[in-house]
């Protein structure tokens, strides 16, 4: 071979490897992108997790003094009436010797219908992220002399429970007060036991409130009931009944997944 096809040849396969590292190149700068997409994904999705999404919702509790008034709106005299309460709970499918956690009990209004319902031999635990609320709430423990009624402090992320422990993890009017939601889910999802219940207890976004404007309602709760349900599910819960207790409330009640999310 003379030197000038030797050339020749050295040209043809540096070009043939030009092709395969330029094709070698559209990949790697393809599967870059994906990585980059993918990326950008996960930091939108802790981005949101890491957001306070109840803001205007928990407005009244942002302050000693509102969580004062906050203490009086949630036990006055008329909220049996208005709210219907003994029907609710009987309407829940608690039983006796049920352990039940009321997620957010505020200054524990629930807790008399939860004890009546779970008797002597259950139990009943009242969680808050609210020292003063709390306060309240073990003052009536303590004048009813509840041997099986406790509360518990808990966190805007973590509701702070025993592992395996309850049967019903209950949620009345608590839901769309969660800033952090998702993060909340995964551990409220951990105390329950094998067949466990959530029950989720909040109102219509879409229906008129009679003590709210529909301006307020609309920023006040941030998702209407199949949104609600959505989000739950992606969570390990699925849904298993859903009925409206008042025409602007409904209930969710999902059970807990085999598999954890």
């Amino acid at each position: 071979m003379s030197a000038s096809d030797a050339r020749i040849g050295a040209r043809k396969r540096n070009c043939g490897c030009g092709v395969r590292h330029s094709d070698r190149r559209k990949e790697v700068s393809a599967k870059a992108a994906v990585l980059r997409g993918l990326s950008l994904l996960v930091l939108l999705v802790l981005c949101l997790s890491a957001s306070q999404l109840a803001e205007k919702a928990n407005e009244e509790y942002a302050t000693p003094m509102g969580r004062g008034r906050a203490v009086y709106q949630m036990d006055h005299a008329q909220r049996e009436a208005a709210e219907q309460t003994t029907r609710l709970i009987a309407s829940l499918g608690i039983k006796r010797g049920d352990a039940v956690v009321d997620i957010g009990t505020g200054v524990g209004h629930l807790l008399p219908y939860l004890v009546t319902y779970v008797g002597s031999q259950g139990v009943v635990v009242g969680e808050d992220i609210f020292p003063e609320f709390l306060s309240v709430a073990e003052g009536k423990i303590n004048t009813a002399g509840w041997q099986n009624v406790q509360t518990v402090l808990g966190t805007e992320q973590n509701p702070n429970l025993e592992q395996r422990r309850y049967d019903v993890a209950l949620l009345v009017d608590t839901y769309h007060h969660l800033n952090y939601p998702i993060p909340m889910l995964r551990a409220i999802r951990i105390p329950l036991k094998a067949r466990g219940r959530l029950i989720i207890v909040d109102y219509y976004r879409s229906r008129n409130h009679p003590r709210a404007t529909d301006e307020d309602l609309q920023a006040h709760i941030r998702l209407d009931r199949d949104q609600v349900i959505g989000e739950v599910q992606t969570r390990g819960f699925h849904l298993l009944r859903q009925f409206d207790h008042l025409p602007n409330e409904y209930v969710l009640i999902f059970g807990a997944s085999m598999s954890r999310p």
